[in-house]
Formats: structure tokens, sequence, C-alpha cells
């Protein structure tokens, strides 16, 4: 969108799609103060490609975007993640809010992802702040993990309960769905999750298909929880109602 608008001088309404406005906060709360991304799912950052440390995000599209809408936040949050150490790349350079002055926006503590059904909830925004987080989803799709119901808990600058994040896509068959589950990091067994485990209907510990929803939140100034209604990761065969819960309190 930065090169369509810079070439033609209109984005052609994509920036009035419904929730592109907002979509950057994503990458704002899935990511600890510490800078390390929830690596969910089939995500990077697991030391099978790079290093043994969980990686952070690229956010170089916060000044665009936040120029964009008069988002403060957004330009706040990227000006505090490169002082905090984030590269500078040229996208930043190019959409620099030149000549305005940014005022500092407090963010929330908590957040809910819709659609990912994912919850986080921090203690604050400096580092080594506490970072926790709950997330359901669905288990099918490309690459999907079964990990519904997986959690991470960060505090102090370290992460004491991690996801494991991606298989090497280079493995024998990890990317073909029939095979995928046979690897610890993709099925249930390799994830922070309950698991059952029976030959014929659940093989690997969760169901393939379906998933878990985020069906209560609550926050205020003494904590937050959240509820996931993870149901839909089992078998009816063997459960019949199946809910995690995060709560976080002072």
């Amino acid at each position: 969108v930065m090169a369509l608008t810079g070439a033609t001088g209109s984005h052609y309404g994509f920036m009035d799609t419904w929730g592109v406005d907002k979509t950057c906060y994503f990458g704002i709360y899935i990511e600890s103060s510490d800078g390390f991304a929830w690596n969910y799912n089939d995500a990077n950052g697991d030391g099978v490609t790079s290093s043994d440390t969980l990686e952070s995000l690229n956010t170089d599209m916060f000044n665009f975007v936040g120029t964009f809408y008069g988002d403060d936040a957004l330009l706040a949050t990227r000006h505090k993640q490169i002082a905090a150490g984030k590269a500078v790349t040229i996208f930043d350079l190019i959409a620099y809010p030149v000549g305005k002055t940014v005022e500092d926006k407090e963010l929330a503590l908590d957040y809910q992802m819709e659609g990912v059904e994912g919850y986080v909830s921090r203690s604050g925004w400096e580092k080594g702040d506490m970072y926790v987080g709950l997330m359901g989803g669905e288990n099918s799709g490309n690459k999907a993990q079964l990990d519904s119901g997986n959690f991470v808990y960060h505090n102090k600058g370290i992460v004491w309960i991690m996801d494991l994040g991606g298989e090497n896509p280079a493995n024998n068959n990890y990317v073909k769905e029939s095979t995928r589950y046979k690897y610890y990091r993709a099925n249930a067994e390799g994830q922070n999750v309950v698991y059952i485990v029976n030959n014929e209907d659940l093989p690997y510990g969760q169901n393939t298909t379906g998933g878990g929803k985020i069906v209560n939140t609550f926050e205020n100034e003494h904590g937050s929880y959240a509820i996931l209604d993870n149901t839909g990761a089992y078998s009816a065969s063997y459960v019949s109602r199946a809910f995690r819960g995060l709560l976080v309190t002072n």
C-alpha cells in the first residue's frame, strides 16, 4: 500500500477496509515487553532455523500505518521499540513522521485477539514485566498444530513457559496434514495443553479439526481473566465440556 500510494497518490480504498486500522495492535500484543514474540502454532522463533532465543516481530510498518490513521499510539510504540534495540529499516525512514510531535499513549495491559482466539495480559510495558497468554483457535489449516489451549508465561526477562513453535518444514512430510502430527512439535503432546490419546479417535491428543474459542474476559485495576471453551478440540466421546482459564491478579 505504501508503494501504491506513493506511485499513484491513492490507496484505492484498501486502507478503508474493516480492521486494517487496528491490525498492527496484534503485532504489539503478541510480543512481550522484552521483544519476544509468542510463536504459537507453526510460527518461527524456536531455535530451529536461527538461534536459541525467541525472535521479535518486524514492526517497521507502524510508522506508515500510524501516520496514515493519525494513530500516535503506533508511532510512540515504534519509537520505543527502536530505542529498546529493534533495527531501523528503510520503511521506517520513508514513513517517518517528520515535524510531528508524537504523544505517548497509554496502552491497555490486556488484549483479546478475535479469530485466532487469543488473550494476553501483562503487568506493564517495561522490560522485565510479566507477560502471559492463552490461545485457542482452529486446529485445522495450513501447517496447523494441535495446540488449542496453549499458554505462555514470561517474567523478569525470562521465558518460563514457552511454545516450541514450528518444526523445520524441510523435515520429511511435515507439511502434509496426514503425517504432520507424528512430529512432537505439531501434536498435542508437544504443547502446553491437556491431551487425550486414543488410537482410533484421537491418536495425536486433540482433534485435527475444531478448536477453542474465548467466551469470557474481564479486566479491572486488580487483574484480568479469560475463559477458553476448548470442547471442540476433543472428541465428544471423551469430554462433554472442556474449559481452560487464565487468571492474572495482584
